[in-house]
Order: C-alpha cells, then sequence, then structure tokens
C-alpha cells in the first residue's frame, strides 16, 4: 500500500471518528436543552400538551385532563409535604440521640454547622 493511500485512509477514518464524536455532542446538547425546557414551569403544561396534540382531544376532553391534571399535583403536593414532615421528625431523633455523645467542644462545633445548613436550608426551601 502507497503512502499516500495510508495518509488518505487514515484521514477517512479520522473524520468519520471525529463526526461521530460531534454528532453525540450535539446530540447531548439538543437533548438536555429539551430535558431542561420541560423542567421549566408546570410539567403537566408539557403532558397536557403532549396528549392534547397526539390524541386529538376535544376541549371538553382538554377541560377534563386539566382537571385531573390539577387533582393529581395537589395529591403530589400533599405527599411531598407529609414526607418533608416525616423527614423532619427523623433528622430531630437523630440531632437529640447523636448530641449526647459530644463532649462540649465537639457540641459547640456541631451546632455552628448545624446553623450553617439551616442558613442554606432557608436559601432553598422545600416544595411545600
Amino acid at each position: 500500500m502507497t503512502p499516500s493511500k495510508k495518509i488518505a485512509i487514515l484521514s477517512f477514518i479520522t473524520v468519520f471518528i471525529a463526526g461521530i464524536a460531534v454528532g453525540v455532542v450535539l446530540e447531548d446538547l439538543v437533548f438536555d436543552k429539551k430535558q431542561a425546557d420541560r423542567r421549566k414551569g408546570d410539567p403537566n403544561d408539557f403532558l397536557f400538551a403532549k396528549l392534547t396534540q397526539e390524541l386529538s382531544l376535544t376541549t371538553a376532553q382538554q377541560d377534563s385532563l386539566r382537571s385531573m391534571l390539577d387533582k393529581i399535583k395537589e395529591e403530589h403536593r400533599k405527599l411531598n409535604r407529609k414526607r418533608f414532615e416525616n423527614f423532619e421528625q427523623i433528622r430531630l431523633k437523630f440531632d437529640q440521640e447523636f448530641r449526647k455523645i459530644l463532649d462540649e467542644k465537639q457540641m459547640t462545633r456541631y451546632d455552628e454547622m448545624m446553623q450553617e445548613f439551616e442558613t442554606r436550608r432557608k436559601k432553598h426551601p422545600q416544595p411545600r
């Protein structure tokens, strides 16, 4: 095989592999953008639009669907509130038990750490 044929084959393989890599990166960017767009706003809006379009829902069906989606959203909120309350109870129980094994210096540092945690948590409140 001549050197020019080797260079041509190597160039073809390089371009092919580079094309695949660029395609994968672009696909990830586009897919991630679509996912990010779906996460913006109410997730039920995406589902509502998709079902309405794909199933050609009538206005009456759309009204019923919107009502059902609103109801299920409220049920999810209630579950999240209950889950958060349970989590808080578990966390408080742990805190009480953990404090029993700390010495005075550790307790002081632990209180500082918990204050820092609470400050961060208040900046990012849980959904209620």
